[in-house]
């Protein structure tokens, strides 16, 4: 400025300052409307410069001042006139303290996202690394532990000072008088006197302001707002918008995601990959650095600009357009076809990966998070794969060799005993097992002496132990004499093991035929090492020979000649007038066997031993020891096996009802039995010998 007047630039700067930002007037507008540069109008705030003469008179236009007031710096006296103030009084209640609070958490945005940051990175990361432990066995169970804690600790920490701070504070009652260049606060019985000039923050709230001084903050009377800013060049601060949370959350969940998949493909291109963990799917690696670029543009681009609620919506969508068509473009280029099952019980999981061009597969046994490790290779034809929960850890794996021949494995993913010994399933089924409440498939198994002997649809089927395969410690696969797989047999999670291995009460097994992969639970009827047990089992056993007795002889009461009487598959009708017991028992094993027909078998049978143990020809009980064989007619493989059926048979009108008992039920109930026992070898009898198709 010319004249000779010296004038305070520094002054006149911030007052031009204060007036823009009380119009609500960005620096670049109010160039605008005097036609320069923005680049001025910062250097006549900071006091580098000062307006040009020809500027000042649209300028104090444009602020709404007079150009001596311009010139001074200043208002006039009329405009900064102190009011008569009396004391004011309001009361500080915990709901004004607690939104004021709940305002600073948003405003330390850094701090904010940091904190929830952290805690997210360490209780992932402790999760992934306690989830380590199974295969490094390094006491990372323990780290992964304390750093959950820590993070839960993080993410709970500005809650938890919130609700502290509010639960503890009082309601206060607080006076004020402003003053030309000062106030007093009156708190506590406390009068402090502070200058407006030492305002580091104005907080504005709806019906109050919060000033913050020397880390101290006055609670003021919303009336008051206008002369302190008139007094203060300190920015006015508005509460966060809803909008705005909303964005400072989708910032910081974005940011969390970022760093969360950055960590995971870092740490399995690292450390994972070496030791031999893939992704369940190929297409997963895909998604997971589709995901690191999208959070990270959300992060960077989120406030930019206004959006509305369509643009997220409309966003959200078009990301999960761009996962599926990644998904779907991962799994086209893969080489291999995953087959994914879940446990029933949700605590196992079966990973198997084929080769789309050998048909070779693996298994993915060893599972973490979204990895896995290959367990066994198999060599498959196709992609005929067919999977089967037998419980919550152990699945059937079913497919046809290059030899077009069924095999089978078992995927294990637990244990029955104390996890640190190898004990052999075949020794802790030793004993018998029937189907559990007379299910439609009925199984009857007896293993001793490490060997499987399966009654099962009119037929015995007995397996050496070199023709059992263990799988983990819960599973057996027994095969047939050319190797291929015919029953699977699994314990249970019931299944309680003493300290010899063996079931000590209670449990129950799995047992599922190959062919047709029906699943069947079987119980126990020999806990030789729980007497009490054992006599319980006896005694529900001998109940139910008993009422299944009295069945039979009340049918032959309402009716002897049994003229209305249908076969069912425990009671039968044989028409004889025979006295002979062989040849009604022959005629019994006939109708028996005759009940089961299959289009694919050809089926022969030759009893080779009938025993008399008890009774009368009126009623008597008696095995049959018989042999059988299948032959498949499409491919002629022939297949042989036993059958020990028991029969208890009453004479009737010209016929006789026959029963056949359940496995470890006694059929001797109600009958004397023989001095000896009535023997007849009909092994060579062609008599005795059953064609069926």
């Amino acid at each position: 400025m010319e004249g000779g007047i010296k004038m305070d630039s520094q002054k006149i700067g911030q007052y031009i300052a204060y007036k823009r930002k009380a119009k609500g007037m960005t620096q670049k507008q109010l160039a605008d409307a005097l036609l320069i540069t923005n680049k001025a109008v910062s250097k006549w705030e900071t006091g580098t410069s000062m307006p040009d003469i020809s500027l000042l008179k649209e300028l104090a236009r444009i602020l709404d001042v007079t150009v001596d007031e311009l010139l001074n710096g200043e208002d006039s006296l009329e405009k900064t006139k102190m009011p008569t103030y009396h004391y004011q009084t309001m009361t500080i209640k915990r709901s004004m303290y607690k939104t004021y609070l709940q305002q600073m958490i948003y405003n330390q945005q850094p701090l904010f996202i940091m904190t929830i940051l952290v805690g997210c990175l360490l209780i992932c990361g402790g999760y992934a690394i306690y989830l380590l432990n199974r295969y490094l066995q390094h006491h990372f169970d323990i780290i992964g532990l304390v750093m959950m804690i820590f993070g839960l600790l993080c993410l709970i920490s500005l809650k938890v000072k919130l609700v502290l701070q509010t639960h503890f504070y009082k309601p206060k009652d607080i006076q004020y008088q402003l003053h030309q260049q000062s106030f007093d606060y009156i708190q506590d019985g406390k009068k402090i006197s502070y200058f407006y000039q030492d305002i580091q923050d104005i907080w504005n709230f709806n019906d109050y302001i919060v000033l913050k001084i020397q880390n101290k903050n006055l609670f003021i009377l919303h009336e008051d707002l206008s002369y302190i800013q008139q007094q203060s060049t300190t920015s006015i601060h508005a509460p966060i918008s809803y909008q705005e949370k909303i964005q400072l959350w989708i910032k910081m969940i974005s940011l969390i995601i970022f760093v969360l998949l950055t960590c995971l493909e870092v740490g399995y291109v690292v450390i994972l990959k070496r030791i031999g963990f893939e992704y369940f799917f190929d297409a997963l690696e895909w998604i997971v650095v589709a995901g690191m670029i999208i959070s990270l543009y959300i992060f960077i681009f989120i406030d930019k600009k206004q959006r509305s609620h369509q643009t997220y919506i409309i966003g959200s969508l078009s990301i999960g357009i761009i996962f599926v068509i990644l998904w779907g473009v991962g799994s086209r280029l893969s080489p291999y076809h995953t087959y994914y099952s879940l446990s029933p019980d949700l605590s196992s999981q079966l990973i198997l990966k084929q080769n789309k061009t050998t048909g070779q597969f693996k298994d993915l046994h060893y599972t973490f998070l979204c990895f896995g490790k290959a367990n066994g290779i198999y060599d498959a034809q196709g992609e005929n794969i067919s999977t089967l929960w037998l419980n919550g850890d152990n699945n059937l794996v079913s497919y046809d060799d290059h030899n077009h021949q069924q095999q089978a494995f078992i995927a294990t993913y637990g244990d029955r005993g104390n996890g640190i010994s190898y004990y052999y399933v075949l020794s802790t089924l030793s004993g018998n097992w029937i189907t559990q409440d007379n299910q439609d498939q009925n199984y009857e198994v007896s293993v001793n002496n490490g060997k499987v002997e399966i009654h099962s649809h009119n037929q015995i089927m007995a397996f050496e132990s070199s023709q059992i395969e263990q799988f983990g410690t819960t599973a057996i696969v027994c095969k047939n004499e050319y190797g291929i797989p015919c029953y699977v047999i699994a314990l249970n999670k019931n299944c309680d093991l003493n300290d010899e291995g063996l079931i000590a009460s209670g449990g129950t097994i799995t047992i599922v035929n190959v062919e047709d992969q029906i699943p069947v639970e079987l119980f126990c009827t020999t806990y030789k090492e729980d007497p009490d047990v054992q006599q319980q089992i006896n005694h529900d056993m001998e109940e139910k020979a008993v009422k299944q007795i009295n069945e039979m002889k009340t049918l032959l009461k309402q009716d002897a000649s049994l003229k209305k009487f249908q076969n069912t598959n425990y009671l039968l009708k044989v028409e004889t007038q025979s006295q002979d017991f062989f040849e009604i028992t022959r005629l019994a094993y006939q109708v028996d066997i005759w009940k089961t027909s299959d289009s694919i078998y050809q089926l022969t049978d030759q009893i080779n031993m009938i025993v008399v143990k008890a009774g009368t020809i009126d009623d008597f009980y008696v095995e049959v020891e018989a042999d059988t064989w299948m032959k498949n007619e499409s491919t002629g493989e022939i297949i042989e096996g036993g059958y020990i059926p028991q029969y208890r048979i009453m004479k009737g009108d010209g016929c006789y009802l026959v029963r056949k008992m359940e496995y470890r039920v006694p059929g001797d109930i109600q009958l004397i039995a023989l001095s000896s026992p009535l023997k007849k070898d009909v092994s060579k009898n062609t008599l005795y010998r059953f064609e069926r198709q």
